[in-house]
């Protein structure tokens, strides 16, 4: 038995914002190993600490005690699980109280702002088809009501549709969805994620191919300033805290000085920040030394004819160039999207893995959701080379749009070994 010691369990994207926090609220402690349950994560390092399973974790170091670093979703549900293996709840750094119960993680933690032609739109939940039907409430930023009444009544209709699932009963408009099931939650609510959604009023710089599909209409208004004020208030309103976790995902903040204003704004608290990384922005590369944030960055290819393809702008070396830069200042995690016929090559591959291999602590693969059909078995099978490269590194984050495709979920796990599937 080792005592004094403390292990990070979650060795995910999210874990990169709470890494330095961990280390200092627990000192003197000294946290010696994450856990996480994705089996080709194990026995790599992350952020120079090694990942261990939690029956290694046991073994290696005895009665040590555990921070929970996994996203809001998934906390209580660690939680839980420590839980049931006998670690009491002093051993638990930032334990909270979670019951076993039936619900939905996205009405129990989220709120969603979403500009809409001057008006700033509520979503209580991730899935579009359902706001448009049953919690999609619109006010206007300069609306003095807006504290007092609208937003206490659609914060409201949030816990009464998480009450009715506590109780087993299940709203027509959430019928089917795969999100709700029975598992631990927070007894106590609060929005613990807040996010800052993509718009259809477009702010960017970039005319990337997969964004182009959406048709976006030109906007008469600062989406940055609307949503800075926005923050603001529900902050003042007391939804918010240093706990909440700030999805900054709302069209480019870089190219405008009001944007690095909002950037600046929600690294205040845990954060991810999504760019394109053409601009440099020094309210980015600070809030990375904070060690609230991290940076999420959609590259999507790996060299230089084909970035300016798909992403409709010729920044790739100027792009590359500031990912070094920010990776030398904190956590950086690139995505990249199929998109069959332009990208799904070696020679795209093999410069994307150059690039990570140099500056990205994790990775996330995607489909391109506007693709109508399947991909093709030669794409396929170059997701599962680019699943394989990070996965045997330990740096192989989600997986993203192909669980909802049976038929291209089912030629990945046949591509790869009979195991990798439990670490998807």
């Amino acid at each position: 038995m080792e005592k004094g010691k403390v292990v990070l369990y979650g060795a995910g994207e999210y874990a990169a914002t709470m890494c330095k926090r961990a280390k200092a609220e627990v000192a003197p402690r000294e946290v010696v190993a994450f856990v996480d349950g994705d089996c080709f994560k194990q026995g790599h390092t992350y952020l120079g600490l090694p990942v261990l399973s939690y029956a290694d974790a046991i073994a290696k170091f005895g009665n040590v005690d555990f921070y929970v670093t996994a996203n809001e979703r998934t906390a209580p549900e660690i939680i839980g699980f420590l839980l049931e293996n006998g670690i009491t709840p002093d051993r638990i750094v930032n334990y909270e109280p979670v019951e076993k119960r039936l619900g939905c993680p996205w009405v129990e933690t989220y709120l969603g702002l979403q500009p809409e032609g001057g008006n700033i739109v509520m979503q209580c939940c991730a899935r579009n088809e359902i706001n448009e039907t049953l919690s999609r409430t619109p006010f206007m930023n300069n609306t003095p009501a807006f504290c007092s009444d609208i937003l206490n009544n659609f914060i409201n209709l949030k816990y009464e549709i998480a009450d009715n699932l506590k109780n087993g009963n299940i709203h027509e408009h959430c019928n089917k969805c795969n999100y709700i099931k029975e598992t631990y939650y927070y007894k106590t609510r609060k929005i613990r994620q807040l996010a800052l959604t993509e718009t259809a009023a477009r702010a960017c710089n970039f005319n990337c191919i997969y964004c182009s599909n959406k048709q976006f209409e030109p906007y008469e208004y600062n989406i940055f300033v609307d949503i800075y004020n926005a923050v603001v208030k529900i902050a003042n309103c007391g939804l918010i805290d240093d706990s909440t976790f700030v999805v900054l995902s709302s069209n480019e903040f870089s190219i405008s000085q009001d944007g690095n204003k909002l950037a600046t704004l929600v690294s205040k608290y845990k954060s991810v920040l999504f760019t394109n990384a053409s601009i440099w922005s020094e309210a980015a590369a600070v809030a990375l030394e904070c060690g609230n944030s991290y940076l999420y960055v959609s590259v999507d290819a790996g060299t230089h004819e084909t970035f300016k393809k798909v992403k409709g702008i010729d920044a790739f070396e100027k792009v590359c160039e500031n990912l070094k830069k920010y990776s030398a200042r904190g956590t950086v995690v690139l995505k990249y999207i199929v998109c069959e016929g332009l990208n799904e090559n070696e020679s795209d591959l093999d410069g994307f893995f150059r690039l990570a291999d140099d500056v990205a602590s994790r990775v996330v693969l995607s489909r391109d959701y506007y693709q109508k059909g399947s991909l093709s078995d030669g794409a396929l099978m170059q997701c599962t080379k680019f699943i394989k490269h990070f996965r045997d590194s330990g740096r192989m984050g989600s997986l993203i749009g192909f669980g909802a495709r049976k038929d291209e979920r089912a030629s990945l796990d046949r591509a790869l070994s009979a195991d990798v599937d439990k670490g998807l």
